[in-house]
């Protein structure tokens, strides 16, 4: 499906959309508080096509992000980041997780995270409304949900 979430023009811009709005909320957050340290949590990362275009949007202000952590329920999507991402973005983190079941059984911090992200994979769940809230659950108070369904 990577050819569905990137390199394509409509998901390339979505994920553009997705990354412009990440970067506003780090500026404003770094306006508030310079020297402001961000917790990232994207949901269903997959083979990266959302997260390509928000690594490459947050380079200028990678000394503002504290940790991404890169998720999905399989193994091999988290080598595929490593492999692909890992050499170039210092802050990266990988874990299994799956969005449908509670998060602290699953080592994901309740209210610990800045910003969650979920780009293509809350449409796959067997219960949306349970799924969002365990996707907004990971966010600490104020935070941000970036939700991308093409």
């Amino acid at each position: 499906v990577q050819g569905l979430y990137r390199d394509n023009p409509t998901a390339d811009y979505f994920n553009s959309a997705l990354a412009s709005m990440l970067v506003a909320y780090v500026k404003a957050r770094r306006g508030h508080h310079a020297d402001a340290r961000l917790r990232i949590l994207e949901i269903g990362a997959g083979t990266g096509g959302t997260s390509a275009a928000v690594f490459e949007r947050l380079k200028p202000y990678a000394s503002s992000i504290e940790s991404y952590c890169y998720t999905d329920v399989s193994p091999a999507f988290l080598s595929h980041a490593r492999k692909t991402f890992g050499p170039d973005v210092p802050y990266l983190t990988y874990q299994i997780f799956d969005v449908e079941q509670p998060l602290a059984a699953q080592g994901i911090e309740i209210g610990a995270y800045d910003v969650v992200i979920a780009a293509n994979v809350l449409h796959a769940t067997r219960n949306i409304r349970a799924t969002v809230r365990n996707a907004k659950a990971a966010l600490k108070r104020n935070g941000l949900l970036l939700i991308n369904e093409i």
